[in-house]
Order: C-alpha cells, then structure tokens, then sequence
C-alpha cells in the first residue's frame, strides 16, 4: 500500500481533530469522484517508509485521532490479497489509543469476509462506494445517502446522525439502525 498524504491536522474528515492518511490506489472508479486523482496505486511513497512521519503525528496529544481515506485504503486487501502494511498502520494508531476511521468503497460484509482483522482494529467504517445519484452535501462524513457510518462498538459520545452499530458474534455479526431521523 502507498501513502499519498499524511495531513498532521484535519477538522473535516471525522470528529475533532484529527491525522488523515491519503492512500493510493481505488479501482471503484465512481462517477464524478472528486479524488479520481488517487486511483492510481502506484503513485506515493511505501508505507514502510511513512511509519515513522505517523507515528511523530500520533505522539501529539491534540490528535483525537486517525481518518483513512483515498483512494480506497482496502485496495491493497482486495486486489493483491495484502492487509499487512493497513494493519501495521491500525497497530500503530491503537498503540497510542487513537480513534481510527477508514472509508471504503468495499462493504463491511465484504471486508468482514477478506480480512476480518480490519474490522477488529477500526472504530469506525464508512462503507459503500461514493454514488453521485444519491449526492448529498448535507451529510455527515459522506457524500452520498447510501454510504453507512457504522461503529465496531457503542459511540462515545451522542451522535446526530444517523449511524449503524456492528456486533459480532461467533459465525458472524448483525448491525443496528441509530438516528434513522437525521438524515437518508
């Protein structure tokens, strides 16, 4: 997996402050992405040679904490059957107990499925690819009605949006509809 970002400061991409990695690579291509600029996984640097400039970011104590975006950061786990430089970056981002959100155009069953760690290691997925039909500017951490904010666990703090609670079980998991009112 390849770094295109790092931004040491980002106030849009989740609650509070935060780091935001930029990933590379998305082979989702959706209609009238505003980052197609991202797609190509080739560009940016290894992810081995950006571990030290996060982990110099996650040693800041504003950082309430780490947004994952791209490009898709599962493009790795999906099409060339490689989770491992994702889950160094998890494993660094819980080793100073920071909120971590990835978005992704992969479903959460999807990903449940390829590499069930992920799940393991994230508070928060933003699932479902970005689908220009469903726009809406209105939304919390999304741009379309059909992407979902689901948490791994209970939310720390009261929520007005509408979001999704994931609970796992032995053989599987099962999801649950909060704030059905706030928004599609």
């Amino acid at each position: 997996m390849n770094i295109l970002d790092i931004k040491g400061y980002d106030v849009v991409n989740g609650p509070g402050i935060r780091m935001s990695i930029w990933t590379a690579g998305c082979n989702n291509h959706c209609s009238e992405c505003w980052a197609k600029h991202t797609w190509n996984p080739k560009q940016g640097k290894p992810t081995s040679e950006c571990l030290s400039d996060i982990e110099e970011i996650l040693l800041n104590n504003k950082i309430d904490g780490v947004s994952i975006l791209g490009g898709d950061p599962l493009y790795s786990t999906f099409n060339e059957d490689d989770s491992e430089d994702l889950i160094k970056i998890l494993d660094l981002c819980k080793k100073y107990d920071k909120d971590v959100w990835i978005w992704s155009g992969y479903s959460l069953d999807d990903i449940y499925h390829k590499d069930k760690r992920i799940l393991d290691k994230v508070d928060v997925m933003v699932e479902g690819k970005y689908d220009k039909d469903k726009r809406n500017l209105n939304l919390y951490y999304r741009g379309s009605s059909n992407q979902r904010i689901i948490f791994m666990h209970e939310p720390k703090s009261e929520c007005n949006f509408k979001y999704y609670v994931c609970s796992f079980k032995d053989n599987g998991y099962s999801i649950t509809e909060y704030n059905s009112d706030y928004d599609n």
